[in-house]
């Protein structure tokens, strides 16, 4: 694919690490680093896919906090539904500014589990990320249907919190009215497809709310650089989905 001229890019969700139903690349640390290096990311949030199936998310968490913190932000995976969850606050004391929820994969309810990670959260300006989904349901296993993470939860547990940051990740088009009113939450556009998306985007909602996200390496990278490079946003649009809105966020 032609690079296409863009600004320094952050992408808002990545991963390295196995994913149990389709074989990878670029999901290692250098990998990953090496392949968005090459199409114009400077930087990126990494969380650790093995988290997700792991019986202590907080021991596989290690992998991204050992990142190249010149490159990478990690993005640490906690797991309300367990009792160790809780090791988990050790991480805010070493700068970690995003820890990922996966209600759906972990399952338990947002609205019955979050209020004490909300409060260990909110007095350290930690961002928390939702992942809607993780793939397409019609790709997924067939003895593992993953259904998307309560959106109704979700926007219960937004509006509970006003002080409380969230980046919602992986959201289908028809999935993100109902949120786009709330400065507390930013939406990655990983997921976000149609014919010339961003400019639907931003005609009918306001700019602030979209970071630029790749979802690598469970997307190839190319597919979403070729969304932004192909819309007709102004450099200073750019600028601010491409990579402003996120690092603000979660200054």
């Amino acid at each position: 694919m032609d690079k296409f001229n863009l600004p320094g890019l952050v992408d808002a969700c990545t991963w390295v690490g196995n994913w149990p139903f389709m074989n990878l690349r670029n999901n290692t640390l250098d990998l990953l680093k090496k392949k968005s290096s090459q199409q114009g990311i400077v930087k990126a949030l990494v969380s650790p896919l093995n988290a997700i199936f792991s019986q202590d998310p907080v021991l596989s968490g290690q992998l991204v906090l050992n990142a190249d913190p010149d490159y990478f932000i990690p993005v640490p995976i906690v797991d309300l539904s367990r009792e160790n969850w809780t090791d988990a606050i050790g991480w805010f004391e070493h700068g970690i500014k995003v820890v990922k929820l996966l209600p759906n994969y972990h399952m338990y309810s947002l609205v019955d589990n979050i209020k004490k990670l909300v409060l260990e959260t909110q007095k350290r300006n930690v961002v928390i990320s939702v992942q809607i989904k993780m793939q397409d349901p019609r790709g997924q296993y067939r003895l593992l249907k993953v259904e998307n993470t309560d959106l109704n939860d979700l926007l219960s547990v937004v509006k509970k919190y006003p002080d409380q940051k969230f980046l919602l990740n992986g959201m289908y088009p028809n999935e993100i009215a109902p949120f786009t009113g709330f400065d507390n939450v930013r939406i990655d556009t990983s997921a976000l497809e149609g014919s010339d998306i961003y400019k639907t985007l931003t005609d009918q909602y306001p700019l602030k709310r979209f970071v630029f996200s790749t979802h690598t390496p469970l997307f190839f990278p190319e597919g979403n650089l070729f969304k932004i490079g192909c819309s007709d946003l102004s450099d200073q649009q750019l600028r601010s989905i491409g990579a402003d809105n996120i690092i603000q966020f979660i200054e």
